[in-house]
């Protein structure tokens, strides 16, 4: 138990809500988030990985959870809720694993997963690039880093701290730049807590330099899991 409750401070992707967060927190904000960053990150990932006494062998098994960062006027709001799909609900009424998935019948992989996913300023796809964004680990495990690369000159600039998982990062254009380039605009990433399961933060980089702009940082009432890939929605 003890080992498990370690790799799940290091991993998050094998973290389990055990309550959604419906109602939406406040957070405490450091920094400056813009004014004008007002919208919706929808982030989604693996929320479960045991029912009842048994337990998914892969965090992509695990039933899916759904995140909700909003910004608006310089506040950011954070909600969970759990995707009520069929696995989702016919396993919470049996209270048990009841439906399969690819890998829950099989030897877990005993080596953690280390995903690398790349974004770019989507105002660029289907064109030329000169920069695309990912989340990295160094090579000893020890950090995750969210990485700004320049496949032009084979640069990279990267933001990292101590004890913090950020998530994917998501490219947002700067509406009010004086200079339109590729890279005006900000990086926005949840960061999760390994010495805390229940503390999620949303920050926001400068993605010319990789730089804090601000943060706003929640806490829940449980564990706050990692997710995969996710979606800014524009407030018209």
């Amino acid at each position: 138990m003890e080992s498990a409750v370690q790799a799940s401070n290091v991993f998050p992707y094998l973290r389990s809500c055990k309550k959604e967060s419906e109602k939406a927190i406040d957070g405490q904000v450091q920094g400056e988030i813009p004014n004008w960053l007002k919208g919706s990150l929808i982030r989604v990932g693996s929320g479960l990985l045991e029912v009842g006494p048994d337990r998914y062998n892969h965090v992509f098994d695990g039933l899916a959870l759904m995140h909700k960062f909003s910004f608006n006027d310089g506040h950011v709001t954070y909600q969970n809720r759990f995707l009520r799909s069929d696995a989702y609900k016919t396993n919470m009424k049996h209270n048990r694993i009841v439906v399969n998935e690819f890998a829950t019948a099989g030897i877990p992989d005993p080596y953690p997963w280390a995903p690398e996913l790349p974004r770019i300023n989507y105002d660029y796809n289907g064109k030329k690039y000169k920069y695309f964004y990912a989340m990295a680990r160094n090579a000893t495990l020890e950090r995750t880093h969210l990485i700004k690369v320049d496949v032009t000159d084979k640069t990279t600039v990267s933001w990292n701290e101590s004890g913090v998982i950020p998530s994917e990062p998501v490219f947002i254009s700067d509406p009010n730049a004086e200079n339109k380039d590729e890279d005006s605009g900000v990086l926005i990433a949840s960061l999760l807590y390994q010495d805390d399961e229940s503390k999620v933060s949303m920050i926001v980089l400068d993605a010319k330099s990789m730089k804090e702009i601000g943060r706003t940082t929640f806490k829940t009432e449980s564990s706050i899991p990692g997710d995969f890939h996710g979606v800014f929605i524009p407030k018209n």
